[in-house]
């Protein structure tokens, strides 16, 4: 009865169909953690049943409708009836003495008075900042005891009203002193649609992310490129997520880099075997983004952000395929810098290159490459320069290399025709 539930050829009249309705509904319901079953009598029918695991919701919906305020600024007109300007919150203050119901949306830099204003909002229990890159950092610097959440800029109208109407709150947001914003994660799942499914997950939660639908292919790129961390399949065929977590902690210890294994396998004995390869936790399909976030948040071993592409976007003003240009031209640069690193001992010299890479890598939001130049840009203005810094600093070059490499491969694949239909 099982192969009723794989993909099957059926044969109806000179022809060969195939079946893949009931493979389908399994696979469905496997990427939500569940079971399905069958049960048949001959003559009689059959049934067929799935069971899943669902939490339960820690508390009530949110029934009072949300207050939405941008001070002064003008939002698009479809959101527009709904925002409350300076005078209007004064008036609502008066009358509740509390904000706890006010987002504030920020897409362009407040002015001095609204800063301050901000400032008065936080005593009446502010307590939600919605805000694009720049101006999260802005509004971060003022020392309020506010959660500001960094949108992208591209969209921001759209993605701030999605999270709003979800009711989303301070309890399973996004913060931006989050260690996942900006983070280098490499997935390694040999199902497109699972490999899919993470990476917007992961993308939406700040982190620059890499695939991998190859096992094979998955030891070197994740040796070459040493990640923050890594999300593994742990059944793909010619190599299991244990052996190739094996081999790669021969050459990066656990305590470097973490490795998650990714199963729909509940079990103590899959627990057991992740350890036992080197693994440093179990992440359970289908995936849950506050789950992810807490599993991944605690083990990341740095907190400076690797890229940030919305600010690269917004140097290009928007423009995806500029952006794209300057990448590979970036690439190329940074082979030649590493190169210079590598065959210069004069710590003035050094210090110059630094310095070359730090104005370049900030302006490209490559912030970790930035920020290593800066450590040897320093030092050699000083002579004080350490060889372990250099040494850092030309394997953050070659980390953001094989990073740029393998975005345009996905780039490219992304715009590739499909000529199959």
């Amino acid at each position: 009865m099982t192969r009723l539930l794989k993909a099957m050829i059926r044969v109806q009249g000179s022809m060969m169909v195939l079946d893949l309705g009931l493979a389908i509904v399994k696979h469905e319901v496997m990427l939500m953690g569940g079971e399905i079953e069958l049960e048949s009598s001959y003559k009689k029918g059959s049934r067929f049943f799935f069971s899943l695991n669902l939490e339960a919701p820690l508390k009530a919906p949110q029934q009072e409708i949300p207050l939405l305020s941008a001070l002064e600024q003008q939002g698009p007109n479809y959101i527009a009836p709904w925002l409350m300007d300076m005078s209007s919150i004064e008036t609502f203050l008066s009358q509740h003495h509390t904000l706890e119901r006010l987002w504030l949306l920020l897409e362009h830099s407040p002015s001095t008075a609204e800063l301050a204003w901000i400032q008065n909002l936080q005593e009446h229990g502010l307590a939600h900042v919605y805000a694009t890159s720049a101006i999260a950092e802005e509004i971060s610097t003022l020392g309020l005891d506010v959660q500001v959440i960094e949108l992208p800029e591209q969209g921001f109208w759209q993605t701030a009203c999605e999270r709003i109407c979800k009711g989303e709150t301070r309890e399973n947001e996004l913060s931006v002193n989050s260690s996942i914003v900006g983070a280098l994660l490499v997935v390694v799942d040999d199902n497109p649609l699972n490999l899919k499914i993470a990476q917007n997950m992961l993308s939406i939660l700040g982190a620059s992310v890499v695939t991998c639908q190859e096992p094979l292919d998955a030891f070197e790129l994740i040796t070459r490129l040493k990640p923050d961390a890594v999300l593994m399949d742990i059944h793909m065929p010619h190599i299991d997520g244990f052996t190739l977590t094996k081999q790669i902690r021969e050459v990066i210890p656990k305590n470097q880099m973490p490795i998650l294994a990714l199963t729909a396998d509940i079990e103590i004995q899959q627990t057991n075997q992740a350890e036992q390869a080197g693994m440093n936790g179990v992440v359970t399909k289908p995936i849950d983004k506050v789950g992810l976030l807490r599993a991944i948040d605690k083990l990341l071993l740095t907190h400076e952000p690797f890229y940030d592409e919305a600010f690269a976007l917004s140097q290009m003003m928007g423009n995806r395929n500029l952006l794209g240009v300057m990448l590979k031209k970036f690439a190329k640069l940074v082979e030649e810098q590493k190169q210079s690193l590598c065959e210069t001992q004069d710590i003035n010299q050094l210090g110059q290159i630094a310095h070359s890479i730090k104005g370049t890598a900030a302006g490209l939001g490559f912030k970790r490459l930035a920020a290593t130049a800066r450590i040897v840009e320093q030092q050699g203005k000083s002579e004080t320069l350490e060889h372990e810094n250099i040494t850092n600093l030309v394997n953050a070059l070659v980390q953001v290399r094989e990073f740029i490499s393998k975005h345009r491969e996905e780039s490219d694949e992304q715009e590739r025709p499909d000529i199959s239909r």
